[in-house]
């Protein structure tokens, strides 16, 4: 796990609600955001990530009076997998190399496949050789 001081922490938490949107679609309280980045090895995009799929399992919701909130799950899951890529990249790049021992001991690496585990961003060449 990362090691934070407490401004680090302060920054990555509010890192994490920016890019959760939680000033436009509230859903985590703070609890539940730091206790986000506490179970994603202090790693702010990975919490950013576990974030977004949750958002995405919420549905619609109808509210007393009659009042719907329409789904908005494919928007979550398009964060959520614009993300994924940063993070496949970031893990390629050796961004994650602090952790990644970690990562693979909780399993987490199989969801972010780099182009050296069958997944993730291939570089192309011409097979004419031009």
């Amino acid at each position: 796990m990362r090691i934070l001081t407490d401004e680090q922490k302060t920054k990555a938490i509010e890192y994490i609600k920016f890019k959760l949107l939680e000033d436009k679609w509230p859903f985590f309280s703070d609890a539940q955001i730091e206790m986000l980045l506490e179970n994603n090895l202090n790693a702010q995009d990975l919490a950013v990530y576990e974030g977004l799929t949750a958002k995405s399992r919420v549905d619609s919701i109808e509210l007393p009076g009659g009042l719907k909130k329409p789904s908005n799950r494919e928007y979550w899951l398009t964060m959520a997998n614009e993300m994924k890529r940063k993070i496949a990249a970031a893990i390629e790049a050796g961004a994650y190399e602090d952790i990644l021992d970690e990562m693979k001991s909780a399993g987490m690496l199989g969801e972010f496949k780099t182009s050296g585990s069958g997944g993730g961003f291939y570089s192309m060449a011409r097979v004419d050789h031009i």
